[in-house]
């Protein structure tokens, strides 16, 4: 790599062969010095334009979500007027509409874990000592939002979670 001697290279990749602490600590060490580099480059006015992007997209979330909620109180409103079989039609419908607005929080909660990494990744960058993916407690991680469907607890873990045996 530029700007690294081949005796820097050879003790980073001795070091990341020595066990997973290891690879973190080389990891960040090859990220510190690659971020100087970077970070040159980068103007910090990118990265708080990248997090003013998300602010916009979780207002513009929150706009659409309002939009929607009093456009189903509008049909519940006219629900009041009609037959009591559309009645209970249209407040089905309104139901399901009001319960699919979970993803307005949800998707808040995942632009705020993006706006924490963009954070850590540019306080890295500045060579402080803060790391994207901070270690929390397993107790934090309940509290963080919704995770990837892949690494999601299923049914089963969720019911022993609740009964106390998780």
């Amino acid at each position: 790599m530029a700007g690294m001697d081949g005796g820097a290279q050879a003790n980073g990749v001795v070091a990341a062969q020595t066990g997973s602490d290891s690879l973190a600590a080389a990891t960040r060490a090859l990220l510190v010095a690659v971020g100087a580099g970077f970070a040159a480059r980068v103007p910090e006015a990118q990265f708080e334009e990248a997090k003013a992007e998300l602010d916009a997209i979780r207002a513009a979330l929150e706009g659409a979500t309002n939009k929607i909620i009093d456009a189903g109180a509008k049909v519940d409103a006219i629900a009041e007027s009609v037959d009591e079989e559309n009645r209970d039609r249209l407040g089905t419908a309104t139901a399901a509409i009001y319960e699919s607005m979970e993803f307005q929080d949800l998707t808040g909660q995942r632009l705020t874990k993006i706006e924490r990494f963009l954070t850590g990744i540019q306080a890295l960058l500045a060579g402080g000592e803060s790391t994207p993916n901070e270690a929390v407690s397993e107790d934090d991680k309940l509290l963080h939002g919704p995770q990837l469907p892949e690494n999601a607890m299923d049914q089963d873990e969720i019911d022993a979670l609740l009964a106390g045996d998780g």
